[in-house]
């Protein structure tokens, strides 16, 4: 189906649901998806009753349109977000462990869970064919495009704590690079892991480590740059894409406000969310660290957002 087409009919669906436009939140959310321009998802965010529970969307102004869901009522966090198909994402949901399919129009289906999908999740990146790889405690788990954990027999976890010379401490962010690789950061010995996933058995490529930085989420860039965000250092960085020539490009003050989530939108700026207890909100920098504007998107449902996902428009 053309994207057109889509979009239209994902519009008429809107309407034959009964779902308002009278308000300016939704009068955003009708508009943007009526255009096809990109939406923000934040996931981790508070609300009035909870903190680090809810998904909430955003127009690409950072415009906030509603709560796609809220998993206070079932003792959850949800964290990591990877792309599913235009209208849907799948998110890795902390507390009973598991991958969930979310709408834009905020319904919640179940998408995957395995007896040995149990730890501490935190991020998600989806590969060209469609597979998830899912940080779990100190390894990463990996399902398939259809819900199906990898190695489908079997405890031991797609890639092992150490694995070769890489060594997972920690690690919260996972992204695809340019070149094809899983690439993995860790808090807790500040490293940055290359994995070669390319065959049915991955291997480590490379392991870079930058001391003291307390690295935490990582996005590749067009440009064919990888940022990072670190907590240690309250800073924004740069690397190659083989992780070689760290380069520092903003430096919070102070630095207690923690940046921990980062993502690049279609114009090649990048949002960066901060873990700050007192500062909830999300900043918008170039590609060069310059910040564009400080609190792009504010509010409670910005606090300690654990991810940060663009749908469409990429």
């Amino acid at each position: 189906m053309k994207p057109k087409l889509a979009l239209c009919l994902f519009c008429i669906l809107l309407f034959a649901l009964n779902i308002s436009c009278e308000s300016k939140q939704d009068s955003f959310f009708a508009a943007s998806l009526s255009a096809g321009e990109p939406l923000i998802v934040l996931s981790g965010g508070g609300t009035a009753t909870s903190v680090n529970t809810s998904i909430s969307l955003y127009d690409i102004r950072g415009n906030f349109l509603r709560i796609l869901a809220d998993y206070a009522s079932v003792n959850s966090r949800p964290r990591g977000l990877a792309p599913y198909d235009p209208f849907h994402f799948i998110v890795a949901i902390n507390g009973n462990a598991r991958l969930d399919k979310v709408s834009l129009f905020g319904e919640v289906t179940p998408f995957a869970s395995d007896a040995n999908f149990a730890g501490n999740i935190f991020g998600m990146t989806r590969d060209g064919d469609g597979n998830f790889y899912v940080v779990e405690s100190n390894t990463i788990e990996k399902f398939s495009p259809t819900g199906v954990r990898v190695p489908i027999s079997g405890t031991a976890p797609y890639i092992p704590t150490t694995l070769g010379a890489c060594v997972l401490s920690t690690p919260h962010g996972v992204i695809i690079n340019a070149e094809g690789h899983l690439v993995a950061v860790s808090s807790g010995n500040s490293r940055l892991k290359i994995y070669d996933i390319s065959e049915s058995n991955p291997t480590c490529v490379d392991t870079h480590t930058y001391t003291g930085t307390q690295i935490w989420d990582i996005v590749q860039h067009p440009n064919g740059y990888m940022y990072f965000v670190a907590q240690a250092t309250a800073a924004l960085y740069r690397v190659n894409v083989d992780g070689t020539d760290m380069e520092l490009l903003y430096d919070y003050s102070p630095n207690t406000l923690n940046p921990g989530a980062i993502a690049v939108l279609p114009d090649g700026n990048l949002l960066v969310a901060l873990h700050s207890t007192t500062v909830p909100r999300v900043d918008l920098f170039d590609p060069e660290g310059n910040m564009l504007q400080e609190g792009f998107i504010t509010g409670t449902l910005t606090f300690q957002a654990n991810s940060i996902l663009i749908m469409g428009g990429q």
